[in-house]
C-alpha cells in the first residue's frame, strides 16, 4: 500500500505508482508489489503530490504520483556483488553487471532476499531478475527495453487480540496464512528528437501478475495480465526570455483479472481504457511560470462477478483539470500555488467481495479529489534545501469499507494540513534531514460527519542521517514517528 497525505489510510493505495512510466498498481486490489523491484535497480524515486503531475500520469493519482526510475547502464563495465545480513534472519544476495559497448548499454541484476520476520509465521523468501538494454545514438534517438521477473513466498502472521498482544506480540494470530506471488514486467520505449523544438515518445508494455494464498479455508488465486501503450509529443518554443512547453499525449490499455477460490468459480473482469491529455508550461520570464493541464479518462469494465452476482458492463469517465503558478524571488527562494482535480476508478475488490459474508458493491462511484496547495521553497546553498507546504484535499465519493453494512461504500471526506522538510549536507560526507507533518482528516457529511478518518495520523515526524565513508560504503539511518490515529474501520472514533 502506498499512501500520500493520508488518503487510503484504510488500506487502499491512494497514489499512482509507475515504473519507468508504466502504471504498476494492480487492477484487482490496487496493491503495488514493491518487493518485486530490487533497490539496486532504482536510480531515483520522484514523489509528485500537487500541481499538474496527475495530468500526464492519469487515473489513480488521488493524492499524487510515485514515479520509480531504474538505473541506466554505466559507461564503463562494472560488476557488483553484495551480501548483507540483518536482524530476524535477514539475508540478501545481489549480483549486478552493467556497461556500454558503443551505442548499446546494458544492466543485468539478480537478487535473492530472505528473512524470518519479527513475528511467528512472517517469513519472506523472494528472488528477482531484471535486464535493461539502452540503445542511444547520442544525437536524436533512444530505445529502451526493460524486463523484470519476480517470485516470492510471503507468510502472514494474522492480527492479534488485545489479550494476545499483551501475552506475546510476536506470536501468530488465529487467522494466519501464506501468499505466493509472481510478477513479470516488459516495457519498450522509443524517444525521438524530430527538430530542435519537437520530440516524441512511444511506450508499449505488458505485465502479468499471479498470486495464490492459503489462510486455512482453501487456496485463493488472482491472475492479472495487462497490456497498453502511451504516446506523447513535446513542443518547446522560446522567444526572448519567454518560453512555452506543450505536451500532448494519449494512452490505451487492456487489463484482465480472474479472482476466486482455486479450482472453483471465479470472478472475471476485463477493462478497456483510454485517455487523452494536454499539459502546458509557460514562463513569462525567468521568475514567473504558469502551469495548466487537462486530462480525460474513460474505461469500460466487462464484469462477471461472484459476490455480488453481477453480469454486465460498467462505464466510468473522469475529467481532470489543473492550474498552477510559481514565482522565483531569486536563486534561493520561490513560492508556488496549485489546484488540480484528480480521478480514480474503482478497483475490482471495490466492486466484488472476496468471500460471501461481505456484500461488495457494483454501484460505487469513482473517486474525485480537489487538491489545493501553496508553499515556499528555500535553498540558500547546495548544502541546504527546505520546503513548507499547506494543502487542502477534498474527496468526493472516497471508497471505504463500511463496517456497518459489510460492503464498500462512497463517503465524502476532507483533509488539510501542513508539511515541512529540510535536508542539510554538513560536509561532503555527512548530511541530515528532518520532516514533519500535521493533518486534520474528517468525514464530510453522512452519519459520521466531522469524525476523524480511520488510520489517518494527525502527526508524523521523521529524521534522516547519512554518512559516506567512501564510494563503496554508506551508512544511513531513517527514523519515523506517527501518532494520533484511529483503528481501521473505526468510523465512530471509539478506539
Amino acid at each position: 500500500v502506498v499512501n500520500l497525505r493520508g488518503v487510503g489510510g484504510g488500506g487502499k493505495t491512494s497514489a499512482l505508482v509507475t515504473l519507468n512510466g508504466v502504471k504498476i498498481n494492480q487492477l484487482v486490489d490496487d496493491a503495488v508489489l514493491l518487493k518485486a523491484f530490487p533497490v539496486s535497480d532504482i536510480a531515483r524515486v520522484e514523489v509528485l503530490k500537487g500541481g499538474t503531475s496527475g495530468v500526464a500520469y492519469g487515473d489513480g493519482a488521488l493524492s499524487g504520483v510515485v514515479n520509480i526510475i531504474t538505473e541506466d547502464p554505466t559507461k564503463e563495465k562494472q560488476t557488483k556483488v553484495e551480501t548483507s545480513i540483518g536482524s530476524f534472519g535477514q539475508f540478501n544476495n545481489l549480483l549486478a553487471v552493467s556497461g556500454t559497448q558503443e551505442d548499446l548499454g546494458y544492466v543485468v541484476t539478480l537478487n535473492k532476499e530472505f528473512n524470518d520476520g519479527y513475528r511467528e509465521n512472517s517469513a519472506y523468501d523472494g528472488k528477482s531478475g531484471s535486464a535493461k538494454l539502452v540503445w542511444d545514438n547520442k544525437e536524436n534517438s533512444r530505445i529502451e527495453l526493460y524486463m523484470l521477473s519476480h517470485e516470492d513466498e510471503t507468510e502472514a502472521p494474522g492480527s492479534l487480540s488485545e489479550l494476545q498482544a499483551k501475552e506475546d506480540r510476536r506470536q501468530a494470530g488465529d487467522f494466519k496464512g501464506k501468499y505466493w506471488n509472481e510478477y513479470h514486467h516488459f516495457s519498450l520505449s522509443y524517444d525521438r528528437q524530430l527538430t530542435e523544438n519537437i520530440s516524441y515518445n512511444i511506450l508499449g508494455y505488458r505485465t502479468q501478475r499471479y498470486s495464490d494464498s492459503d489462510f486455512g479455508w482453501g487456496y485463493y488465486e488472482i491472475t492479472e495480465p495487462s497490456i497498453g501503450a502511451n504516446a506523447n509529443v513535446k513542443i518547446n518554443k522560446e522567444w526572448g526570455n519567454k518560453s512555452n512547453v506543450v505536451i500532448i499525449g494519449t494512452e490505451i490499455r487492456e487489463q484482465e483479472a480472474s479472482t476466486g477460490p482455486k479450482n472453483s468459480g471465479h470472478s472475471h473482469s476485463k477493462v478497456n481504457g483510454s485517455a487523452f491529455y494536454v499539459q502546458d508550461t509557460f514562463s513569462v520570464n525567468d521568475k514567473l511560470f504558469f502551469d495548466t493541464g487537462y486530462r480525460y479518462d474513460r474505461a469500460i469494465y466487462d464484469e462477471s462477478l461472484t459476490w455480488p452476482s453481477f453480469e454486465g458492463e460498467l462505464e466510468f469517465e473522469g475529467h481532470s483539470p489543473a492550474v498552477g503558478a510559481r514565482y522565483k524571488f531569486n536563486d534561493i527562494s520561490s513560492v508556488f500555488a496549485n489546484y488540480s482535480r484528480r480521478f480514480k476508478m474503482p478497483a475490482i475488490y471495490d466492486l466484488d467481495a472476496v468471500t460471501p459474508e461481505y456484500n461488495d458493491n457494483v454501484n460505487v462511484d469513482p473517486q474525485i479529489s480537489d487538491n489545493y496547495e501553496a508553499g515556499i521553497n528555500y535553498r540558500p546553498s547546495k548544502y541546504f534545501d527546505s520546503q513548507l507546504v499547506y494543502f487542502i484535499l477534498n474527496t468526493n465519493d472516497e471508497i471505504m469499507y463500511d463496517p456497518f453494512n459489510f460492503k464498500n461504500s462512497n463517503f465524502d471526506t476532507k483533509r488539510n494540513g501542513i508539511e515541512g522538510k529540510t535536508f542539510s549536507e554538513i560536509t561532503d560526507k555527512f548530511g541530515f534531514g528532518v520532516n514533519a507533518a500535521y493533518m486534520n482528516a474528517e468525514f464530510d457529511g453522512s452519519a459520521f460527519n466531522n469524525n476523524s478518518l480511520p488510520m489517518t495520523p494527525k502527526e508524523k515526524y521523521g529524521l534522516e542521517l547519512k554518512y559516506k565513508f567512501d564510494d563503496n560504503l554508506i551508512f544511513s539511518f531513517d527514523w519515523k514517528f506517527i501518532r494520533d490515529f484511529y483503528r481501521a474501520n473505526d468510523f465512530n472514533n471509539n478506539f
